[in-house]
């Protein structure tokens, strides 16, 4: 009996490692969501043979264009990730081989990225064309979100921006810790938490507060929303930063 235990710990500790990182030589299972650690994105070679990202809510962000032809996935023992038809053949690949790649990640950004042993990244679905990024290039390819929108539970990662679903504007969690609105091509912010030299981490909490927190935890800014029918937070086209529920009302809106 504890030996079943130890074994199905052993596998339920295997599948929660694979939900973030790959190693070399594995094989992907059809059908089988692998979740990124925060589950804002999930990384699932379909039964229908193609290779996709999707965000939380089923947009799919990436895709190998292998509909129709996939067999199997793998992350090859050469660091190369590969798709191949029913005659063995490769009809996807990373062109990552022999290039001392050592993992393959779903990142919480969005990004499924090869890495090599120095940490620096070979591959990216944000720098393939294959990437489904509405047609827009150039910083975009940075960026993780459904046209503008976040979903609860997401963590900022400084330095990244998120656009508006035209292009015009930008949310970034500044490396000095501001929380900042920008457009697109002017150096003056818009709208900002105003966290500069404070801000450690920026989060849209799943109770649909939108909250930057300091070295010790300490909330330095928070819109002070708390409600269970929250949906999103939105960066307009119009450089507004909205807060949503799930009727499509406004429940919270920058203040300028």
């Amino acid at each position: 009996m504890k030996k079943e235990l130890f074994a199905m710990l052993g596998l339920f500790a295997g599948i929660c490692m694979m939900a973030q990182n790959f190693t070399l030589g594995t094989n992907l299972i059809k059908d089988r969501k692998y979740q990124s650690e925060n589950r804002q994105y999930f990384l699932i070679f379909q039964n229908d043979g193609n290779l996709v990202v999707y965000n939380r809510r089923n947009q799919p962000q990436w895709d190998s264009k292998t509909q129709g032809q996939g067999a199997r996935a793998i992350f090859q023992g050469d660091g190369n990730l590969v798709v191949y038809n029913f005659s063995d053949r490769p009809v996807f690949s990373t062109n990552t081989v022999n290039k001392n790649a050592t993992s393959l990640e779903m990142q919480d950004d969005g990004n499924l990225v090869i890495y090599n042993r120095r940490g620096n990244a070979l591959w990216s679905s944000y720098n393939d064309p294959n990437r489904n990024d509405f047609g827009e290039s150039g910083d975009f390819n940075k960026g993780t979100y459904s046209k503008g929108n976040i979903y609860k539970g997401f963590e900022f990662v400084k330095g990244e921006k998120i656009y508006s679903e035209n292009f015009k504007y930008y949310l970034i969690f500044q490396t000095d810790g501001n929380l900042v609105m920008y457009r697109s091509g002017f150096k003056q912010d818009v709208w900002s938490t105003a966290t500069a030299g404070k801000g450690r981490r920026a989060v849209f909490q799943e109770d649909g507060n939108l909250v930057v927190y300091d070295s010790s935890n300490r909330a330095v800014y928070n819109t002070g929303v708390s409600l269970s029918n929250v949906d999103r937070l939105s960066i307009q086209n119009d450089g507004n930063i909205v807060i949503y529920n799930y009727d499509n009302q406004v429940v919270w809106a920058d203040k300028r």
